[in-house]
């Protein structure tokens, strides 16, 4: 990563942080998208939105397929991340750098996570980069293909 894409990274991941800290503690809520109640998707969407000025579909099954696929080991402030936490049950978040990710919780409601829980490391599907403020490597690129874990 050049000194510049640091710099970059390291301005994401602190307006990332931010953000998260004014959603903490606003309650899951299938389907919401307001600070009522928010859903993951639906709060992956107003960060983009509302703080990167980016727009992303609405749900999980559509935000899958934004972007371009990233390995674990390569994951910079922006980049989403996804979990298969039961047969049918997706769940995505933020990456937002040191190892931990911003997400609404159906337990915790929004928070931030470490992606070295085992309960995450059991559930991690794949990572998308859709910021174009980094760009990924080709070897990211085919290492992402590769550590995607299972098909939607």
């Amino acid at each position: 990563m050049s000194p510049g894409e640091a710099r970059k990274g390291s301005r994401v991941a602190s307006t990332l942080r931010s953000a998260t800290a004014r959603w903490e503690g606003t309650p899951y809520q299938m389907g919401g998208t307001t600070r009522r109640g928010v859903d993951c998707s639906g709060f992956v969407q107003r960060l983009y939105r509302d703080e990167l000025d980016v727009k992303l579909s609405r749900s999980t099954r559509a935000q899958v397929q934004q972007g371009r696929r990233i390995s674990e080991d390569h994951l910079r402030p922006g980049d989403l991340v996804f979990f298969r936490l039961a047969r049918k049950s997706r769940h995505v978040g933020v990456y937002v750098g040191d190892g931990e990710f911003a997400h609404a919780s159906t337990s915790a409601g929004v928070t931030i996570s470490s992606l070295e829980r085992d309960y995450w490391q059991d559930a991690y599907w794949t990572a998308r980069r859709v910021l174009r403020l980094t760009s990924a490597s080709p070897e990211e690129v085919a290492a992402g293909s590769a550590s995607e874990r299972t098909s939607w």
